[in-house]
């Protein structure tokens, strides 16, 4: 067999007994995959908080040959309206000062949603801000779809104080039940929080 194909059909069955588990596991094991990622992302990067012993809280950022710096990372619940639904609370955790990732909950129609997102942004107060991620919509305790998000649009953030967030946010809609179809709805979102 040709590596490719063998390649491809590994990819296949992979996916394939993922969209068997059912909604909840599956954005278990997304958060968690999200979450190494991160922590491999900094360590190939020089950037672990790991390698500063006694010192999570303050990461140690060198670039070239200048004085190294101190960057805190930073913590910043917010609410949004529309975005990954109608209504969210989120909280967002900044560990590097050009991506964060988020954790939220979502009031949908159906019921509510959990949801994980991901976002690179470029800027100091004044950002452009780019991401994605996951959710899964549940209705009486069952899961009864997935979607997954984008986000391109503005970020205003302090180190401490004001956060501010708006941009175009996109779905693709993906249902657990035959009878759906997937779905794509373009979307858009305003958030507002304070970082700590």
């Amino acid at each position: 067999m040709k590596p490719d194909l063998f390649l491809s059909n590994a990819i296949f069955l992979i996916i394939k007994s993922f969209l068997q588990v059912s909604g909840f596991k599956q954005l278990a094991v997304i958060c968690f995959l999200l979450l190494c990622s991160e922590g491999g992302y900094a360590r190939n990067n020089g950037n672990s908080c790991a390698a500063y012993p006694g010192s999570f809280d303050a990461c140690l950022h060198t670039a070239g040959d200048s004085v190294p710096t101190v960057w805190r990372p930073c913590i910043s619940p917010f609410i949004e309206l529309l975005g990954k639904g109608f209504f969210s609370l989120n909280v967002d955790f900044r560990r590097k000062e050009s991506h964060s990732f988020s954790i939220g909950v979502a009031g949908i129609e159906e019921g509510w949603s959990p949801n994980v997102m991901y976002y690179h942004f470029s800027g100091k107060r004044h950002r452009f801000e780019a991401g994605g991620g996951l959710s899964g919509n549940f209705q009486d305790g069952s899961a009864v779809n997935m979607v997954v998000h984008g986000v391109v649009g503005y970020r205003y953030q302090k180190k401490k104080g004001l956060l501010f967030r708006a941009g175009f946010t996109p779905m693709l809609i993906v249902p657990f039940s035959a009878e759906s179809k997937i779905a794509f709805i373009p979307w858009a979102g305003v958030s507002l929080g304070y970082c700590f």
